[in-house]
């Protein structure tokens, strides 16, 4: 984590002052207080925030490269054009990247009003050449790799705010050249106040600034949410003493600007820190890009002290060094609440989501699945694909050794396979773009993609899922609203092969669940003000004494805890494996119109499990019915952990008749 940010953080802003031995300070700092980019830098946790606060460290760089007047007299493509490129990787590997926009605006907005209070030259057209950059590059990259746009709203909203962050910095300066003249600080600021006034209006009256506010600056975004509430306590908790350096470090920057001892670009990653801090106070979420700022704050805070320790006078020189000293060793006695660490081995270990279960899963995988052979000719059959939720992409080719259809990065294409309403849509999304060669032979499925990971998810996709009421459930006398995702979720791919075993679908087949369970339920936790916390947990059975406990609960309509109230709860394995296969078709003639039922007990070696497999079809107008399975009953591969215990039982309900009566046995060689 420290070392990536070496060269972003490691910035020369003034040969006289924050220089790189400061940039090292900065570094050390954000290595001892990491705040909540500790549990999403831990290896195992696949997550891309860690190159997001990267590319937002870099961003703040560019920007102030920017301003830097030796930029300015460089060709105007060379500056723009570089400078533009870490918010542009950011754009497209995730979907929160239209934030910047605004972010950007509001620290270059600063910027220029403070250049412009103290007489400096406005650089407008460095600005406006940055955004025309932006602008070509997001529009040439759409253009040639439309499969790159992850989240088509969010790239429009970029596209929008870089075309307005070119206009709005050209018409700014043009207005501050002409309005400044004479009395520059009063008219600058009074500026700034309006702007900023302007702004805020707009969030408050229009319907897209209500929705900025609800999704981003309030606690009403309740499923991803880091913590349900931030305080002071918990400020000074996760950031200890940079907590405290960093919040008096606009005021040292004023004074230091002043007095001519660090170049106006400074205000750039300042306001990145503070936006970052006001963010996560009022939403709870964005807690990881916060430290990385706030730990170059805290060193400008650092520098001004040391600036006042090197002056003449012998009271303001000790007056300087007791107060850093007490910023910097305050935070760490008395307050009881930072002696221990926050974060502990039981958070630690609950954020990688790499566990034992995935390594015992993709050994198997590896051991009983053809191996990937010809990787250099893509006209090789054996060239099949392995679908499953992107975090896992890169330990499904390290370990599993085995092509993943997506890693690293989001996958538009993914989750409308994930989030297919029906088998036929799921079968055709898989994969698109494949040729008649290739394909995907097997999916992956696993608690975290159908629990924790669900809503983040779907905001990749155009209709992201909704919470809705499902009726009540009654709670000593109090009647309280029970909340799902509704048939979004509960009839998506995800949900029919992890909590359904793949019940009515034809052409997916289980052919391995781990030993290692999950317990997965639904979290509802009520705020005052009639507020409510949702979340879709799930948890390790990682002792008898805690498959106990989740046992007694799965049996109970809702559980309270301390935590809330769960519900919509069920164990069972953490990773599912699937083989896609063609199926194998059982043909018959009853009466026509009667709804018919295959049905087959099928047992899972590696759990000791057995379960039913069903699919139904209703006979047309001659009474023909045709039922395609995805298990063989004679022949069982010996690939495959989950093998049928008996034939496949056809049932038949007739359109007079309350209920299915078994007429007849289907044994299936092979169905693959």
């Amino acid at each position: 984590r420290a070392v990536l940010s070496v060269p972003i953080l490691d910035h020369n802003f003034n040969t006289n002052g924050i220089n790189r031995r400061a940039g090292l300070v900065a570094i050390l700092l954000f290595a001892i207080y990491p705040g909540n980019t500790l549990d999403r830098s831990i290896l195992g946790f696949a997550d891309h925030h860690v190159m997001e606060y990267c590319l937002a460290l870099a961003i703040a760089l560019s920007l102030v490269c920017l301003m830097d007047d030796k930029q300015v007299e460089k060709p105007w493509w060379q500056p723009a054009f570089i400078h533009a490129l870490p918010l542009v990787a950011l754009a497209y590997t995730w979907q929160g990247a239209a934030i910047y926009i605004p972010v950007i605006t509001l620290a270059l907005l600063l910027y220029t009003t403070i250049v412009s209070a103290a007489g400096g030259q406005i650089k407008a057209r460095a600005v406006s050449r940055y955004a025309l950059a932006l602008t070509i590059m997001f529009l040439t990259i759409n253009s040639l790799f439309p499969e790159l746009v992850v989240y088509p709203r969010g790239m429009y909203w970029l596209l929008a705010g870089s075309i307005g962050l070119g206009l709005a910095a050209w018409a700014y300066a043009i207005l501050l050249g002409k309005l400044a003249k004479k009395r520059p600080i009063f008219v600058s600021c009074a500026m700034l106040v309006c702007l900023l006034g302007g702004a805020l209006l707009l969030l408050y009256i229009t319907p897209i600034g209500q929705n900025f506010i609800a999704e981003v600056l309030t606690s009403n975004n309740l499923f991803i949410r880091e913590e349900i509430s931030v305080n002071s306590a918990l400020y000074f908790n996760r950031l200890g003493s940079v907590a405290v350096l960093a919040l008096v470090s606009v005021l040292i920057a004023l004074v230091m600007l002043h007095k001519g001892l660090i170049a106006a670009q400074v205000i750039i990653p300042l306001t990145f820190a503070y936006v970052w801090l006001v963010i996560w106070w009022l939403s709870g979420d964005f807690g990881y890009l916060a430290p990385a700022f706030l730990s170059f704050a805290a060193t400008v805070t650092l520098y001004g002290g040391y600036q006042l320790i090197k002056a003449k006078n012998l009271w303001i020189k000790v007056s300087s060094m007791v107060a850093v000293f007490m910023m910097l060793f305050t935070p760490l006695y008395p307050l009881k609440l930072v002696v221990k660490p926050w974060v502990d081995q039981t958070k630690l270990a609950s954020s990688i989501i790499y566990g034992d279960e995935w390594f015992e899963a993709l050994k198997w995988l590896k051991s009983n699945t053809p191996a990937s052979i010809g990787l250099d000719d893509h006209l090789q059959t054996s060239n099949y694909g392995v679908i499953a939720a992107w975090d896992f992409g890169n330990i499904i080719a390290s370990h599993g050794e085995r092509i993943p259809m997506a890693s690293r990065y989001p996958s538009a294409s993914l989750l409308h396979w994930g989030l297919a309403q029906n088998e036929p849509d799921s079968l055709q999304q898989i994969c698109p773009k494949c040729t008649k060669q290739q394909g995907v032979r097997y999916a992956i499925v696993d608690a975290n993609s159908f629990g924790p990971f669900f809503y983040a998810k779907t905001q990749y996709v155009d209709k992201p899922a909704h919470l809705t009421q499902i009726g009540s459930f009654d709670v000593n006398g109090r009647s309280i609203a029970r909340y799902s995702f509704g048939k979004m979720r509960d009839n998506s791919m995800i949900a029919r092969l992890y909590a359904q075993d793949g019940m009515q679908l034809s052409h997916y087949r289980l052919i391995y669940e781990s030993p290692a369970l999950s317990y997965n339920t639904a979290l509802l936790q009520l705020l005052p003000e009639n507020k409510f916390n949702f979340n879709l947990l799930s948890f390790p059975v990682d002792s008898p004494a805690n498959k106990k406990t989740y046992q007694a609960w799965d049996k109970a309509d809702v559980v309270i805890t301390d935590d809330g109230y769960l519900y919509d709860d069920f164990i069972t394995s953490t990773i599912k494996i699937y083989q896609v296969v063609k199926g194998q078709q059982l043909q018959g003639v009853t009466t026509p119109g009667a709804r018919v039922q295959a049905r087959l007990v099928l047992h899972s070696l590696t759990t000791d499990r057995s379960f039913h497999y069903q699919r139904t079809a209703v006979a047309d107008e001659q009474g023909n019915y045709l039922i395609t399975v995805p298990y063989p009953t004679n022949n069982q591969p010996t690939s495959s952990t989950v093998v049928a215990t008996q034939a496949y039982q056809i049932f038949i309900k007739k359109a007079q008749s309350s209920a299915y009566v078994f007429e007849k046995e289907f044994f299936v060689v092979s169905a693959s």
